[in-house]
């Protein structure tokens, strides 16, 4: 379920506005998040409604830090100390609040401190479908099950990501920027303040190596290069046809 509040326009309805009477602007975004967490309970209720909350994962996450340069009007978004934002690659502008439920199998209350990622929710779902892939394509991430039920604290895969020209990995507990060549430690660092690249230049190499592999795989996947002969030609045909629609 893909919820638009509370991305920009944030406009809240005059119910959910009168709830924040006094906080100006930012009763809009206080209104979008307090109507979504609403539609959120909906969905928790009908799966108890139904009797199926104990055969039903749930997983709940936001997709980017919040919008604007800095807290002001309906923009009110918070990072409780990340550095940047949203269209920013360090932890401001991608690590988002995560939560999962499944009465009986992921305990109620539980703190998972293992970073995992939005990549993590397919290899998950094949898992637990016992789906298998039918061909050896790469596939990102990795099941986080045992993650979330506290069997493991600590990931096989590394946390990719890219923006443009830059790029990031997040790998145990450290995350390396590129092109800068910064590297933080994440449990000590929690603003990314602290440069440590110039004491651990061997795992900056390794790290560095491991992104370039992982935007190298991500190349030839956008190249088509992941998929058999005749799924490449049809997806080549539908791009011609695009290109031929817009002249």
């Amino acid at each position: 379920v893909w919820f638009n509040a509370p991305h920009e326009p944030i406009k809240a309805g005059p119910d959910y506005l009168a709830m924040y009477e006094g906080y100006g602007e930012a009763a809009h975004y206080y209104g979008c998040i307090t109507e979504m967490d609403e539609q959120v309970g909906r969905i928790r209720k009908s799966l108890r409604d139904w009797g199926i909350e104990k055969n039903t994962v749930l997983f709940f996450c936001s997709d980017n830090g919040p919008e604007g340069k800095e807290v002001k009007g309906a923009k009110a978004g918070v990072t409780s100390g990340l550095r940047g934002r949203k269209r920013s690659l360090y932890d401001g502008g991608v690590r988002v609040p995560a939560l999962a439920e499944w009465p009986g199998r992921i305990q109620a209350g539980s703190v998972i401190n293992t970073a995992c990622s939005t990549l993590d929710y397919f290899p998950t779902a094949m898992k637990l479908a016992s789906y298998q892939m039918p061909d050896g394509r790469p596939i990102d991430g990795q099941d986080i099950l045992p993650i979330l039920t506290g069997q493991i604290d600590k990931r096989e895969k590394a946390i990719p990501f890219r923006a443009r020209a830059n790029a990031t990995i997040v790998k145990d507990k450290y995350k390396l920027v590129l092109p800068a060549g910064e590297l933080y430690d994440l449990s000590k660092d929690w603003s990314e303040e602290q440069d440590v690249s110039s004491n651990y230049p061997e795992k900056v190499e390794l790290m560095k190596k491991e992104l370039m592999a992982y935007l190298a795989s991500m190349k030839k996947s956008h190249a088509g290069a992941d998929y058999n002969d005749d799924e490449f030609k049809a997806l080549d045909q539908w791009s011609a046809f695009g290109k031929k629609k817009k002249n």
